[in-house]
């Protein structure tokens, strides 16, 4: 049984030279995919964690880190509600935000981005519930965020 659909698979390829072409162009995409994508998955799904005493400090380390010495950064607004905290900065051309997390001992950054987030965001990206990241969207758009 096996063998008859293998022959009847086999067959549209001996008609069709455009079905070579799609096959080809699929397993170049399979091949493609295991070999370059899913390595680079793997790595960003590591979370990289900055932890201070305070929610700034937890920032500034993550500032810290990322940023060549030389290089002026300063941090935005930051707005806390209670386990969570949401921060944006700049340094040089560039800045991002990050959210913060009560941790033993202090804060820890578990969630960044390079660009501006809504308060969705926090819910899809970042895990937040959606009431804590609606009630700390709107606390860091009190506080001066978000503009």
């Amino acid at each position: 049984m096996f063998d008859r659909f293998l022959r009847k698979a086999l067959s549209v390829f001996e008609s069709k030279p455009s079905a070579w072409a799609v096959f080809g162009l699929c397993l170049a995409l399979v091949l493609h995919t295991i070999i370059f994508v899913l390595p680079v998955t793997a790595q960003d799904s590591e979370e990289i964690i900055f932890s201070g005493r305070t929610p700034r400090a937890a920032v500034q380390a993550l500032l810290d880190d990322q940023r060549p010495p030389e290089v002026e950064a300063e941090i935005g607004t930051l707005s806390q509600t209670g386990d969570y905290g949401i921060a944006d900065y700049w340094y040089g051309e560039g800045g991002g935000m990050t959210l913060l997390r009560r941790a033993p001992g202090g804060w820890e950054t578990f969630c960044g981005t390079g660009g501006a987030w809504q308060a969705n965001d926090l819910v899809n990206f970042c895990g937040l519930s959606l009431g804590d990241a609606q009630t700390l969207w709107q606390q860091y758009v009190a506080d001066g965020g978000g503009q």
